[in-house]
């Protein structure tokens, strides 16, 4: 798992309950303050209802969500604040493994 960086960016091809669980959990244990998602899908209209009070949380859409994240965070780093930022997929902090189960 990573350490403390000011902004974890994920990238995946769509974003659900259960990533938001696990994202939650993570930024109350500390490790980030902000969560930027690149996601290919746009958010189901339910979860967009419950990721309105998730004010860590940014979600975008992306046709490239790899290549738009590592763009952001290109970005971010010229901006000249000093906040840290890392790039990886969404699956380094929700576990899928459940959904991948075949039984």
């Amino acid at each position: 798992m990573p350490g403390f960086y000011n902004t974890y960016i994920l990238f995946t091809d769509r974003f659900g309950f259960v990533d938001l669980d696990f994202i939650q959990a993570v930024v109350e244990r500390g490790q980030c303050e902000k969560v930027v998602v690149f996601s290919k899908i746009p958010p189901h209209k339910n979860l967009s209802k419950k990721l309105e009070s998730a004010v860590y949380l940014d979600i975008r859409q992306s046709e490239t969500p790899k290549k738009a994240a590592k763009q952001f965070r290109k970005d971010l780093d010229e901006d000249g604040t000093g906040k840290t930022s890392v790039v990886f997929p969404l699956e380094v902090i929700a576990d899928r493994s459940l959904f991948h189960d075949v039984c």
